[in-house]
Parts: structure tokens; sequence; C-alpha cells
């Protein structure tokens, strides 16, 4: 028998990683002023590929959104992102000076994440 419990989910802050903007008022601004993200790619060399654009993330700097030198070093870009965005969201929620170390390390996190389709 499958419990369908109903549970309640509060969203308390957003923390957004994109690439027309890094955090949610810079991406909100950039969506209200039709600026895409879209731009020709840098992170690697690309004029092998058929298409040379994509939306990169420019200006990523993973110890200013709060991740350690230690976790920058030993985390992959997609974790630095899900982890600077996690603390995008946390600082959002006006909640991070209220919450003792171990609370913050308690704390649940949901992630979107979108990829086009080849």
């Amino acid at each position: 028998m499958i419990n369908h419990t109903k549970r309640r989910v509060v969203i308390t802050g957003l923390g957004v990683l994109a690439p027309n903007g890094i955090g949610k008022e810079d991406f909100w601004q950039a969506c209200l002023a039709g600026q895409s993200g879209i731009r020709r790619i840098t992170r690697f060399d690309a004029s092998m590929l058929t298409t040379q654009i994509a939306g990169e993330v420019p200006n990523f700097n993973p110890e200013a959104l709060g991740l350690t030198q230690e976790e920058c070093l030993s985390f992959d870009r997609g974790t630095q992102f899900a982890v600077a965005a996690s603390n995008l969201a946390l600082h959002d929620s006006g909640l991070y000076a209220q919450m003792s170390e171990e609370e913050r390390d308690n704390v649940g996190v949901y992630m979107g994440s979108a990829m086009s389709p080849a």
C-alpha cells in the first residue's frame, strides 16, 4: 500500500547561477531587460563543433559565493554551482544569521537544472 501523506514545502530563499546573471536580482533584471546569456563558448576550444555558442556562467567566483578553498579545489564545476546556489538561497532566506552551523548543515535543498536535448 502506498502512503500518500501530504507534506508542505516552504520556499524560503532563491539562489540563481545563470548565464545572464548570478543572484536572483541580477538574473531577474537581465530577464526583464531581455538579456540573453547565450554567447560564444569560451571555456574550451569549440572550433571543431557545429555549434559554438552556449549558456556559460561568466565571472563565476566560487569563493565569493561562500565556498572554501578546499571545496574550490576538490569540487567539480557543477558541484561548485550547486553549493554556491544553495549559499545564495540560504542568504536570500534571511535565516542564515539566525541559524547555528549545525542547523545550516542540515538545510534541505531542491535544485533545478536544465539542458537542451541534442
